[in-house]
């Protein structure tokens, strides 16, 4: 799942601050996905990767993965989004 990377990368930086100056993503969804997205029987993750895939489920809104991301500093990640 493409939109799991820039995370990877916000946790990277977490982890490693010395190491990144900036962060600057593309349409992230930085809190995650609706649940269309990311679990049921027509979800993006039960048509390209199996539903309870790891990554599936740290994409859904309020998981802990992303509780835990977004609740350090984010001085320096930009996401470029469009509505």
């Amino acid at each position: 799942m493409q939109l799991f990377f820039p995370m990877i990368n916000r946790e990277y930086a977490r982890n490693n601050p010395k190491n990144v100056n900036k962060i600057i993503t593309l349409g992230t969804p930085n809190y995650g996905v609706e649940t269309v997205y990311s679990g049921g029987e027509n979800s993006l993750c039960s048509q390209f990767r199996y539903e309870n895939d790891l990554e599936c489920n740290e994409m859904k809104i309020g998981s802990n993965f992303l509780k835990t991301l977004n609740s350090h500093n984010r001085t320096n990640v930009y996401t470029i989004s469009g509505v």
